[in-house]
């Protein structure tokens, strides 16, 4: 018995191993995605862990580098999830958002941001396949930030020191507040993480709309430090970490709402810019696609 105790154990282990495998380039056709979990999850957000994604509850692989958010699509065929090496930002801790197919078994990058990720939710389009609202936050701040990411071209849209105040079948609520200072830890409202301050801009915005809007260019920027800095778990301190509810704030609801004369904004990285203010007339760019290594 103690023979065959000895024989078994590295079989098991070659089984185990086997089950659970890295990513590959072996197209899934007919295979849903039934489960998707972080093996760091007891630390959010993981910096950075890898993402175990599992197929019919039976097959089981690993997404390597990303920083703690994903989300599956409704037909459970894709997943998106986010990784260090956005953009720049503050000491180059931007991240980036990337869509893994598993019936193509290709991944694509659709977002380069300057900003942390802290939540993805799915934004359901008539007649369309859902987009993807982005909540962001700048490190070592409360200062929050809005993307809209088309899953199959990219990030269509960005309000910068702004929240989504209102969700519905109608469309999204993007309301703004143009001073920094409004994102101080004494000027916030307790009860919704927002600022007390009145907004500088409140618009409605019919979420079909966004298919029309051209990808974002977000050139390489960084501030705080140069080019060379690495983001690692150091770039984050407690004040900087997500809130463990993991929810985007929101303002009450209210049928009232006005929108508001805008005021000059200063130009930070990736001011927000209105859809006639980016390259008319020219076809919506695609992502890059890569092959999986």
């Amino acid at each position: 018995m103690r023979f065959l105790r000895v024989v078994l154990t590295p079989v098991l282990l070659l089984l185990a191993a086997g089950a659970c495998k890295a990513i590959n380039d072996t197209p899934q056709s007919g295979k849903k995605i039934t489960s998707i979990r972080f093996a760091a999850s007891e630390r959010m957000p993981c910096t950075p862990c890898d993402l175990i994604v599992t197929l019919d509850d039976s097959i089981s692989f690993h997404i390597k580098e990303t920083t703690g958010v994903a989300r599956i699509n409704p037909e459970s065929t894709w997943v998106v999830y986010t990784t260090f090496g956005g953009a720049g930002g503050y000491r180059g801790s931007g991240q980036a958002l990337w869509r893994y197919d598993i019936k193509k078994a290709e991944k694509m990058e659709i977002m380069r941001e300057y900003f942390l990720v802290e939540q993805l939710e799915l934004l359901p389009v008539k007649d369309g396949d859902p987009l993807l609202l982005v909540s962001m936050r700048e490190p070592m701040t409360l200062v929050r930030h809005v993307g809209i990411v088309d899953p199959m071209r990219g990030e269509v849209f960005r309000a910068e020191r702004a929240a989504v105040t209102r969700n519905d079948s109608s469309g999204i609520t993007v309301t703004e507040w143009g001073a920094p200072t409004s994102w101080q830890t004494e000027a916030l409202n307790d009860s919704t993480g927002l600022p007390k301050a009145a907004p500088s801009r409140t618009r409605h915005i019919n979420t079909a709309e966004f298919r029309q809007y051209a990808v974002l260019e977000n050139a390489e920027r960084v501030w705080g430090q140069s080019l060379e800095f690495q983001a690692t778990v150091d770039t984050f301190d407690v004040q900087g970490q997500a809130p463990m509810n993991n929810a985007m704030p929101v303002m009450p609801q209210s049928n009232d709402q006005q929108p508001l004369k805008q005021p000059g904004m200063g130009g930070g990285p990736g001011s927000y810019a209105q859809p006639g203010a980016r390259k008319t007339g020219a076809p919506a760019q695609q992502g890059v696609k890569v092959r999986i290594p």
